[in-house]
């Protein structure tokens, strides 16, 4: 009696998804123990509402240029031939990747694909202040609790002695 090849493949399968579950849980794992990983958690975590108007801002934008680009290239050969097609070179113009799979043909597609291009920076370079200055904020704030707690447990052990041998000392904030 053989295993079904099949049975172990699934099998294989669920175990690779397990895997990908866990790896998140490891992550999470690793950011409890690394402070700035911690601290960029939390800026996200505040910031929830600021990043998803950004996001917001961007599928606005996306579909935008999307319809645009799609009517600019509408009868030109090797142009954008459904409006989804439209959405992935939006996206991906609007995110500065730039595979360069799809591409304008015309010059208004031409034009359309320049202000893709500027309205994407200018929406994503709104995230960087909001991200950085909040995360110098929570960055020093957590460090400084650190060294506080990090100097009261000096205090405590030099005040008490072995009373406070087995202290574990500054937990994990």
């Amino acid at each position: 009696m053989g295993v079904d090849p099949s049975a172990a493949l699934e099998y294989t399968w669920i175990a690779c998804l397990l895997m990908q579950l866990l790896r998140g849980w490891l992550i999470l794992r690793i950011a409890n123990t690394f402070v700035g990983l911690r601290v960029m958690l939390l800026v996200f975590t505040k910031n929830i509402v600021e990043l998803l108007t950004i996001v917001s801002l961007l599928a606005i934008g996306m579909m935008v240029f999307a319809i645009l680009i799609f009517a600019a290239e509408i009868g030109v050969d090797g142009g954008f031939y459904t409006a989804w097609e439209g959405c992935w070179w939006a996206v991906i113009t609007m995110t500065t990747v730039g595979y360069g799979d799809m591409y304008p043909h015309n010059w208004p597609g031409y034009i359309i694909g320049a202000c893709c291009a500027v309205t994407g920076i200018m929406i994503t370079a709104m995230s960087i202040p909001i991200v950085s200055s909040n995360f110098n904020v929570y960055y020093n704030h957590v460090t400084l609790a650190t060294a506080h707690i990090k100097r009261r447990v000096k205090e405590l052990r030099a005040k008490h002695g072995s009373q406070v041998e087995n202290f574990p000392g500054p937990v994990a904030l």
